[in-house]
C-alpha cells in the first residue's frame, strides 16, 4: 500500500456519500442513539444529491423526473422436482393436455394462449402441451440438434408477458408424455 495516493472525492461525490450513509450506524449503536444521522440528511441539499448521482450540474430546484415502473411478473420458474418425478411415473395426473400437431405457428400461439387461460380460469394446475419434434428434428450438416418450430417457439409463448403472470413454470416431458416433443406446464394458483 505505500505510493498509493488518496483520491480527493468532489462535492456531489461526498453529498452522495453523505446520504447513503445517513441511515447507518457503528456496530452497537442504535440509528436513535447516533444523533448525527439526521443532521447529514438535512445539511445536503437534495439538488446536489441528484446532481452526484448523474454525474452533471443541475440547476436549482429542477429535479429528474421519475417513471413509475410496474411490477413484472416474474419469469418462469424451475419446474417442481417432485412433481416432475410423480407425472413421470404416473402418480399424478395431467389435468389437461393440448396437441398442436398440424397447426401453423399462428394458430398454435392462439390454441395455446386460449388453452391455458381456459385452463387456468377452471381451475386446472398441470397441463401437457404436445408440439411434436417437427420435420426437420435430427441434426443438420454440423451436428447441432434441429427443432421444430412449434418445439421452439412455445417456451418462447409461455415466457411472454400475456402468459407469463399465469405460468408458474414448465419443462420438457418425460418420455412416456412425449419427451422432447412435449411439454409439462404448472400454473399459478387462482386468486
Amino acid at each position: 500500500m505505500a505510493g498509493r495516493r488518496k483520491r480527493i472525492l468532489s462535492e456531489g461525490e461526498l453529498a452522495l456519500w453523505k446520504l447513503a450513509t445517513s441511515d447507518v450506524s457503528p456496530a452497537g449503536r442504535s440509528c436513535q442513539d447516533a444523533g448525527d444521522s439526521r443532521d447529514i440528511r438535512e445539511e445536503t441539499p437534495a439538488d446536489e444529491v441528484e446532481a452526484a448521482r448523474d454525474g452533471r450540474a443541475r440547476p436549482n430546484g429542477s429535479r429528474r423526473a421519475r417513471t413509475p415502473t410496474a411490477p413484472r411478473p416474474s419469469p418462469p420458474n424451475v419446474f417442481d422436482r417432485k412433481l416432475y418425478k410423480r407425472l413421470s411415473t404416473g402418480r399424478a395426473v395431467v389435468h389437461a393436455r393440448l396437441d398442436l400437431h398440424g397447426h401453423t405457428a399462428e394458430a398454435a400461439h392462439t390454441h395455446l394462449v386460449s388453452f391455458v387461460r381456459g385452463a387456468h380460469a377452471s381451475g386446472k394446475r398441470t397441463l401437457l402441451v404436445i408440439t411434436g419434434k417437427g420435420r426437420g428434428s435430427g441434426t443438420d450438416e454440423f451436428n447441432r440438434p434441429r427443432d421444430g418450430v412449434l418445439r421452439r417457439k412455445v417456451p418462447e409463448w409461455l415466457s411472454a408477458p400475456d402468459l407469463s403472470h399465469i405460468v408458474l413454470a414448465f419443462v420438457s416431458a418425460h418420455d412416456r408424455h412425449g419427451g422432447s416433443g412435449a411439454y409439462y406446464v404448472s400454473l399459478r394458483r387462482r386468486r
